[in-house]
């Protein structure tokens, strides 16, 4: 049988941590036969099973290994731009979702991802970073180094952003998404969101219905979950008389922020 990926990323890992990776891949990178040497690391590090399976194997540890060696280079390039981030506190690691890789140092730490490539936090972005679950959020992996200047500055990753400004400290830019399912009668409006306040509340208002003026609270709230987000709230559009195209408002109430996503006239 061909073992998982995620088992093959582990053991390289523990293979790096113990300086006990081969260092000539080169030429048995696109072979068709293994060799001894080849062969008996393999049963030493990943048990015994056919030829054929074991092929499979090693060319799956090869492209991890040089994907290792990839990452480990990008990141002591970013390193190099970074002279601030100090001394590295953790080896290079394997992201928890075997996407990716990060490096932990004094002063920052980088994350590298294929097609993305290597990107650093820092800062009081790094620690709200840290404090969610680093890329095992739902924000995953930086897609930018920190960027901005003077009292506002962020970094943008898969599932979001983190900002900082000088006021309020590193927060999760809030996002609302909403989805429409049409009935007889109007429609739902299907809510979801993240980086709201965890264990707060999000209550929800429009603003812009027809035959309204301001935002108008729809009655409908839920407690965010630990993660900082909600999903699937519902409001149930045909409580309200009025039709147009509108805006829904969720507020973070903890914090007073709040962001607004178009919703089409229900009617």
């Amino acid at each position: 049988m061909l073992l998982d990926l995620r088992k093959i990323k582990a053991t390289t890992d523990r293979l790096a941590l113990q300086n006990q990776l081969p260092q000539d891949i080169s030429a048995s990178a696109t072979s068709t036969v293994l060799a001894p040497t080849d062969k008996k690391f393999l049963d030493l590090q990943f048990g015994h099973f056919g030829a054929s399976a074991q092929l499979d194997t090693w060319k799956s540890f090869v492209r991890i290994l040089q994907e290792r060696r990839d990452a480990e280079a990008a990141i002591q390039a970013k390193r190099d731009q970074f002279a601030g981030f100090g001394n590295a506190t953790s080896e290079v690691q394997t992201g928890s979702d075997g996407r990716g890789y990060f490096r932990h140092y004094q002063g920052g730490s980088i994350f590298w991802l294929p097609g993305i490539g290597a990107h650093e936090v820092h800062g009081a972005i790094r620690d709200k970073y840290a404090s969610m679950g680093w890329e095992a959020s739902f924000l995953q992996y930086p897609r930018t180094d920190e960027l901005g200047s003077g009292g506002s500055r962020y970094n943008d990753f898969e599932g979001g952003v983190i900002e900082w400004t000088s006021s309020g400290g590193a927060l999760v830019s809030l996002t609302l998404t909403v989805y429409i399912e049409r009935h007889q009668l109007g429609a739902w409006v299907h809510m979801s969101g993240q980086g709201y306040n965890p264990g707060g509340t999000a209550r929800f208002f429009v603003r812009g219905l027809s035959g309204f003026q301001g935002d108008k609270s729809t009655g409908v709230f839920t407690i965010v979950k630990a993660d900082g987000t909600f999903s699937d709230v519902i409001w149930d559009g045909r409580t309200w008389s009025g039709g147009g195209d509108a805006e829904m408002v969720a507020l973070d109430e903890s914090s007073g922020r709040s962001t607004s996503a178009s919703i089409p006239a229900l009617y």
